[in-house]
């Protein structure tokens, strides 16, 4: 497993912090899945191969305060045949802020998001029927 904050997200992280107005109204709002395999970059701006996208506010997604050193847990549930085609590899998962008072709607994507951060795993490949979970341990980190 792979991770990594891009320097978007690090750069949006420091504007939050520093209260920084023109993101004031930005939260964690979406999760995302691929199929993609490019090498992690700090100029990465989206997945390499999306393949799947849903809102905080989809059933599909959750994010919970795992309450361990400011560590947040998001989980993504999808299915093969349903969210995504059937017997895709899902390697890769991304995060997403957006202005919560403009954001896209469910499942598309924003040209003003960012790229929170960006993961790259062993694929695993879902069949037609087959339902999976994805958790994504969410922490700052600098590069």
């Amino acid at each position: 497993m792979a991770t990594l904050t891009p320097d978007e997200g690090l750069e949006f992280t420091g504007d939050r912090l520093l209260g920084d107005s023109s993101v004031q109204n930005w939260e964690m709002y979406q999760v995302a899945v691929g199929s993609g395999s490019a090498n992690l970059d700090g100029s990465d701006t989206q997945l390499d191969v999306e393949e799947y996208r849903a809102d905080r506010t989809n059933s599909n997604v959750s994010i919970e305060d795992s309450s361990i050193d400011g560590r947040i847990t998001i989980k993504i549930s999808i299915s093969g045949g349903t969210e995504v085609a059937a017997n895709t590899a899902i390697t890769e998962f991304g995060i997403f802020a957006c202005d919560i008072n403009n954001p896209p709607e469910d499942g598309t994507t924003d040209e003003d998001d960012v790229l929170l951060y960006r993961e790259l795993r062993g694929g695993v490949t879902l069949e037609s029927g087959d339902r999976k979970t994805f958790e994504i341990p969410y922490t700052i980190e600098s590069q």
